[in-house]
């Protein structure tokens, strides 16, 4: 008996199908799941599009992006897509992906969960084994569906496409019980090296995963003989190709082998931050040895009595799949230890993996009560108090974020930054150099170049003037004359703007500034400045007087 039938995902299709709808005719949704950094994406695909090259500001080349979704991206300006018709296109696009995500997550979850249901099933108890079923539709449709949740996978940013990527990554391993070597066939090898070739291309810092998944193959190669190092190289010679060959392109275009983005958060390693690394490591790679030691992937090498076998399914998955628990706690770390400002979807990985487990728990507590009432022969089942106390709970708290999404002031910054965007194009000179801090949203509605001052999506040489202190000095050889920012309105002014460009240009910078024009509004929410409230803010716009 299969738990995702071809009606849930008839029922699933219809659901995102509403969504789509959402995103085609209300006028703020675009807001609603995009973050400001995903107009970066659209902003430099638009510019390699109308043929500038990859550029945010059409001043410096960047290399500040991934280059599977920016790839997607492209097209849609080609075609000859505009404003927020191409963002809802290429929302709509992470729809379909994120649907596929969702097909492949229901059948490696059948994979692992359908044998075990239908070898327990007797006559009589049949009804509890649908039961189990709908229970975990049904909180598959509710974690997959919500605003909260899907705002971490349909963005604007690449978190859809390497969704779908790792989702193929962890079905295949499910499959071959994590016996990438002795356990598959070539074709099924080298299938796999592209799937992991494709991961690194959705997200670069899939290189953590390529070396955990290296890790869990060595140990099966050991000890190292002929054929399991031929089938080894079948796995990683696609993968290896592909980093080496985005390094000497990245170096050769940019003069960076990584994302400049990274080395602008990179935090410089104290000797705390590197006991903390250093312990944390250790943690994560004993976590992982826990969880691969115990049965490796068969359930007969598991004591009955062990608190383990209680959620076989559990183990098989994450007996099957160690290696990308360790790829996530290795996220973690290095999201938490070496770089400032993490941002959600860098964790996504990790919160698709605990989505999965989470189901895969909910049917092996279901089933085990099954089994307690059929050992006690219970008349009347307890299952469905546990899935009312499963279900109830996180369909409350589903409606109040999805409440809290509703507000009008949870997209009021991106609404003034995009009339912000569209007055400096009609009102100031065309050749006119701006900058600013969170230039997504703002840089995507101008039609004059914004440069954006925190580096992420920047050049190296910025990075490295930035880092010596000389980034005002570069900025006004470029001819900046505008600062543009969202900020706390502070008697009418942005102090933190002021701030700023003391810091950027140096002291006494903002006795320079003068304040042109603000677009003042509500927000609700939280930034990296500050914690999550109501606060008043505004959009200023700054003149630098010379």
């Amino acid at each position: 008996m299969a738990a995702f039938s071809k009606q849930f995902f008839l029922v699933l299709s219809l659901i995102y199908g509403g969504w789509l709808l959402l995103i085609w005719l209300w006028p703020s949704s675009p807001y609603l799941l995009c973050f400001d950094d995903a107009f970066y994406y659209f902003e430099i695909a638009r510019n390699v599009a109308h043929g500038f090259g990859p550029t945010f500001d059409r001043i410096h080349p960047t290399n500040g992006f991934h280059p599977l979704w920016l790839n997607f991206c492209i097209p849609v300006y080609r075609l000859g897509f505009e404003g927020l018709t191409a963002v809802r296109m290429l929302l709509s696009m992470q729809f379909v992906l994120w649907l596929g995500a969702c097909w492949i997550i229901g059948h490696m979850y059948n994979t692992i969960v359908s044998p075990r249901l239908s070898a327990t099933e007797t006559p009589g108890h049949t009804s509890c084994e649908k039961g189990i079923s709908r229970t975990v539709c049904v909180l598959f449709a509710l974690i997959f569906c919500c605003p909260a949740f899907l705002k971490a996978y349909v963005n604007g940013l690449e978190s859809a496409v390497y969704a779908v990527c790792y989702t193929m990554l962890l079905w295949q391993a499910v499959r071959v019980q994590g016996r990438f070597l002795a356990g598959t066939t070539r074709r099924q090898r080298l299938l796999l090296g592209a799937t992991a070739a494709l991961c690194f291309l959705a997200r670069t810092d899939a290189v953590f995963l390529l070396l955990c998944l290296g890790c869990c193959c060595l140990i099966d190669a050991y000890p190292f003989k002929i054929k399991p190092l031929v089938q080894l190289a079948e796995i990683f010679i696609l993968p290896a190709t592909v980093v080496l060959l985005f390094m000497l392109w990245s170096y050769s275009a940019f003069e960076i082998a990584w994302q400049v983005s990274g080395e602008v958060k990179q935090i410089p390693l104290t000797l705390y931050r590197t006991g903390v690394l250093t312990v944390s490591l250790a943690f994560s790679g004993m976590l992982a040895w826990f969880f691969k030691n115990p049965a490796r992937f068969s359930d007969r090498n598991i004591p009955s009595s062990g608190a383990v076998s209680r959620f076989p399914c559990v183990k098989n998955f994450i007996g099957s799949t160690w290696w990308f628990a360790l790829f996530c706690c290795l996220l973690i770390i290095y999201y938490t230890v070496m770089q400032a400002f993490p941002r959600p979807w860098y964790f996504g990985p990790v919160l698709l993996y605990g989505c999965i487990v989470f189901l895969l728990a909910v049917t092996d507590i279901l089933s085990l009560a099954r089994k307690e009432d059929l050992r006690r022969h219970n008349a009347a089942s307890s299952l469905p108090r546990i899935q009312w106390i499963l279900t109830v709970p996180l369909a409350l708290c589903i409606i109040v974020l999805s409440l809290n999404k509703l507000d009008p002031r949870v997209v009021s910054m991106r609404i003034a930054n995009q009339n912000a965007g569209q007055w400096i194009s009609d009102n100031l000179p065309r050749n006119a150099v701006l900058g600013s801090w969170d230039a997504g949203v703002i840089a995507y509605f101008t039609d004059q170049k914004i440069i954006n001052l925190d580096g992420v999506v920047n050049s190296i040489e910025y990075t490295r003037a930035l880092k010596k202190g000389t980034a005002g000095m570069l900025l006004e050889k470029q001819g900046i004359a505008y600062l543009v920012n969202h900020g706390i309105m502070d008697s009418g002014n942005g102090r933190e703007l002021k701030q700023a460009a003391d810091r950027l240009f140096g002291k006494g910078a903002s006795d320079r500034l003068r304040l042109e024009k603000t677009w003042p509004f509500t927000y609700r929410g939280s930034t990296n400045r500050f914690g999550r409230g109501i606060w008043p803010m505004a959009v200023f716009l700054y003149k630098i007087d010379p």
